[in-house]
């Protein structure tokens, strides 16, 4: 089965020099491209893509602002980011918002073949001229583990939730989502305080949003 992937990208140009170099893999199949952020949500809603490539400065709500909105569509959808910035908080800032990959466009067309194979077989790829960034988040990722080590006691669904909240979502938006009742996530919520030592309802807010980047 071919992996379904969509580009986003504001730049005709562009998209279609991403869009040549995927094609001439017979694996990959481009079955809907996008120049703006609207667009791009209602595309992963109707063609449910295995990968999106998504370029971070779009018009409107820019990449890292709409991934949130995209993976709540399709919780399974992998992101490459694209950007022509060489910067390391926005390279953590994609990663703290789901992102499998992460390209440079002057490396894209050259790396995004790789990125979209690695990112759909569960991995993750970085420009090679920026995989110091990747290194120190994993340095400093290993850090908080230890600063917090109630986290590695957190199950699957437990991490899913703490994300959740992450994103300033209320116990009931995450029990819509999950298709959890609203008395299930609040169970939830009351075991991982008591893992990671936390109480209330706020220190858990800031605790999941500090360390959204691990969990």
């Amino acid at each position: 089965m071919k992996i379904k992937t969509i580009i986003v990208d504001d730049h005709p140009l562009f998209r279609k020099g991403l869009k040549a170099a995927l094609t001439s893999q017979p694996e990959i199949e481009v079955v809907g491209e996008a120049g703006d952020s609207e667009s791009a949500i209602d595309m992963v809603k109707q063609l449910s893509p295995d990968v999106i490539i998504l370029d971070i400065n779009l018009p409107g709500k820019n990449g890292i602002e709409i991934a949130g909105e995209i993976k709540t569509s399709n919780q399974d959808v992998k992101i490459i980011f694209l950007t022509m910035h060489n910067e390391e908080d926005l390279f953590n800032a994609a990663f703290n918002a789901g992102a499998s990959a992460y390209l440079l466009k002057e490396n894209a067309v050259d790396e995004v073949i790789s990125a979209v194979i690695e990112s759909h077989q569960g991995g993750s790829f970085i420009s090679h001229n920026i995989a110091e960034y990747f290194v120190n988040r994993q340095q400093k990722t290993a850090e908080r583990i230890l600063e917090n080590p109630g986290i590695s006691d957190l199950t699957d669904k437990e991490r899913e939730i703490l994300c959740l909240i992450s994103m300033g979502k209320t116990s009931k938006e995450i029990a819509d989502e999950l298709f959890l009742s609203y008395k299930t996530i609040e169970n939830h919520r009351t075991r991982i305080c008591a893992k990671l030592g936390i109480k209330g309802s706020f220190s858990l807010l800031k605790f999941a949003i500090e360390n959204r980047s691990i969990l």
